[in-house]
């Protein structure tokens, strides 16, 4: 009898420590369940931010592109450069005006830019100056890749009537 009072107070001994034991692994994986589930939320907090920032930056854009640059003029036009950059995600932007020459009725604006940042956001850019509405040639584009950015040189020239 002692003995079966023994074996039952061993098993109810272990009975116990193992439904602790699983108690703590069912709780352990609600933790890492309810940690999941805050991520997710913050990252959705995050979309929604996002989508709402890139709704405000089109919202710009179309603004910009409404009020269009005066095509007698290319000051305008070259100081929005910046903004147009920004707009593009350009991490880093400089420009430097290398001249006007004057060819027949129309004077010829040279820019030398350096851009860093994403290939997309570069490509970006030199979309927007293809838009404009400013006769622009590309004289010269040279782009070096880093591991994170990429790098580039450009010269534009900018026409525009005197």
């Amino acid at each position: 009898m002692k003995q079966i009072v023994k074996s039952l107070g061993i098993m109810s001994v272990i009975l116990g420590a193992l439904l602790t034991l699983f108690s703590f692994f069912s709780f352990f994986r609600e933790s890492q369940y309810l940690a999941t589930i805050r991520q997710q939320q913050k990252n959705t907090g995050d979309i929604v931010f996002l989508k709402r920032t890139v709704s405000a930056l089109k919202t710009e854009y179309e603004n910009l592109i409404r009020e269009g640059f005066d095509p007698k003029t290319s000051a305008d036009f070259i100081a929005n450069l910046p903004v147009l950059a920004e707009f593009s995600g350009i991490a880093r932007f400089a420009m430097q005006s290398k001249g006007t020459r004057t060819e027949g009725k129309q004077e010829i604006m040279t820019v030398e830019m350096s851009l860093d940042g994403k290939f997309s956001s570069i490509a970006s850019f030199i979309d927007i100056l293809e838009r404009s509405r400013l006769p622009i040639q590309i004289e010269s584009l040279v782009m070096e890749r880093s591991p994170r950015m990429v790098s580039a040189t450009m010269t534009i020239r900018i026409y525009y009537r005197r």
